[in-house]
C-alpha cells in the first residue's frame, strides 16, 4: 500500500489554483456588488440624475465593497479552504455561529434570488407592453 498525502488537507491547499483578476475584472465585481449589476439603477437616475448616481455607486463601491473584497481575499489566502465564511466563522466563533452564518447566506441567497425574479419579471412585461403589435 503506498502512502500517498492526495487525500490530506495539506495537499488540498497546494492544488488550490490562483487566479490573477485584472482590473477591468475587479471594477465589474465591485459594480456588481454595489448596484447588484444593471438592476435598479433605471429608478436611481430619474430621482437623483446621473452625477449623484454615479457619485453614489462610487463612494459605495470604496466604503463598502471594497473592504470586503479585501477582508474576502486575506482570509481565503490565510485559510485556502473550501466553504467561504462559513468556515471562517466557524473556526473563530465555533459550531452554532458557523451554522448560523451558513443559514443567513443561504436564507440572504434565497430571497435575494427571488427579488431578481420579481425585477425580471417586471423588466420582461414592460418590454413585451412596448413591443405590442396593434
Amino acid at each position: 500500500m503506498e502512502n500517498s498525502a492526495e487525500g490530506t488537507p495539506q495537499a488540498a491547499k497546494t492544488q488550490m489554483k490562483k487566479v490573477k483578476m485584472s482590473p477591468v475584472r475587479i471594477a465589474g465585481m465591485l459594480f456588481c456588488l454595489v448596484a447588484a449589476g444593471a438592476f435598479g439603477i433605471e429608478d436611481m437616475l430619474p430621482l437623483s440624475g446621473p452625477g449623484l448616481t454615479i457619485t453614489m455607486l462610487i463612494v459605495f463601491a470604496i466604503i463598502w465593497a471594497h473592504p470586503i473584497s479585501q477582508i474576502v481575499s486575506e482570509l481565503s489566502a490565510f485559510m485556502p479552504e473550501e466553504g467561504g465564511i462559513y468556515v471562517w466563522t466557524k473556526e473563530a466563533m465555533g459550531e452554532f455561529w458557523g451554522f448560523c452564518t451558513g443559514w443567513w447566506g443561504a436564507m440572504c441567497t434565497y430571497l435575494g434570488s427571488s427579488a431578481y425574479i420579481v425585477l425580471i419579471t417586471d423588466y420582461a412585461s414592460k418590454f413585451l407592453r412596448r413591443c405590442r403589435i396593434r
